[in-house]
């Protein structure tokens, strides 16, 4: 009876200090994406902008390494959708509503594209422009993307698969979530600040996402008829 009392009070002490951490990481990310937001509203370019534009648009490879991020892109959506239906099927409805909730953020894409009306780079700034992407700049919607579906392709791997493929899975989303941000400085299309509050804000969502995804699904269950 004492072990399993014992056992039972450090899970609860393990969640409880995993839930700390995911608050500190949302409130700091969560400032970091704030202030990348209102610098962007400014029209400023942040301190390094240009300069690491110039250094990223000048990758050895960089045709080879852009057609390879292209490819990544596009099977993230594969990816995601595999991921959604492994939850549905394992039953795992509170991942099922976490794929739910970041369909819903990635609408925040246009609205604070709009709201900022931050202007992509432009041939003016000595830029390279490889796609002339429509519309504002900020944030980096590829970068956003890629944050809200890899970090959920990532998170569903961490509750369904063992550990050392959860791990894999984490180590590939992140260099695919870095390259595609790659992609979009190297194409001309964004500022490296458009492509960090991307990923910022797209961060922001995701545990947002996860953390309200399981509550969700309890209120759910709970109304349920028996």
């Amino acid at each position: 009876m004492g072990g399993s009392w014992t056992l039972r009070s450090a899970a609860w002490v393990s969640v409880i200090s995993l839930d700390r951490r995911l608050v500190a990481a949302f409130i700091i990310v969560a400032m970091i994406a704030t202030a990348l937001s209102v610098l962007a509203a400014t029209g400023s370019l942040l301190p390094g902008d240009l300069r690491i534009t110039h250094d990223l648009q000048r990758t050895p490879g960089g045709a080879g390494i852009e057609s390879a991020s292209e490819l990544v892109y596009a099977a993230q959506f594969w990816l995601f959708g595999g991921a959604a239906l492994a939850a549905v099927l394992s039953r795992r409805f509170e991942l099922a509503v976490a794929a739910a909730l970041v369909l819903v953020g990635l609408l925040a894409d246009v609205g604070l594209k709009d709201l900022i009306q931050r202007a992509r780079p432009t041939a003016a700034a000595h830029v390279i422009i490889r796609e002339h992407a429509p519309g504002y700049g900020f944030p980096s919607g590829h970068s956003m993307t890629a944050m809200l579906f890899f970090g959920y392709v990532s998170a569903v791997a961490w509750r369904l698969l063992p550990r050392a493929a959860a791990a894999a899975s984490l180590v590939l989303s992140v260099a695919s979530v870095l390259l595609i941000g790659w992609m979009r400085v190297y194409n001309g299309a964004h500022w490296p600040s458009d492509v960090f509050g991307g990923w910022s804000i797209g961060f922001v969502l995701l545990l947002a996402a996860l953390w309200l995804a399981p509550r969700i699904a309890r209120r759910a269950a709970s109304r349920a008829p028996a």
